[in-house]
């Protein structure tokens, strides 16, 4: 198995609904075990790179 990229993005930002049900998710399970796709894939890549 490949290994998989993790990102460590500013958590002061203001979450929405999503993002919160994504951390959930995070906390109770391994990050091995799923991805993101869509829009929030689309959001974190602009998260990391610190554009607005």
């Amino acid at each position: 198995m490949t290994d998989r990229e993790t990102r460590d993005i500013d958590t002061s930002i203001e979450w929405t609904r999503p993002w919160r049900n994504l951390a959930e998710i995070a906390e109770r399970v391994d990050h091995t075990q799923w991805t993101l796709f869509g829009g929030l894939m689309v959001q974190l890549h602009v998260l990391a790179s610190g554009k607005d």
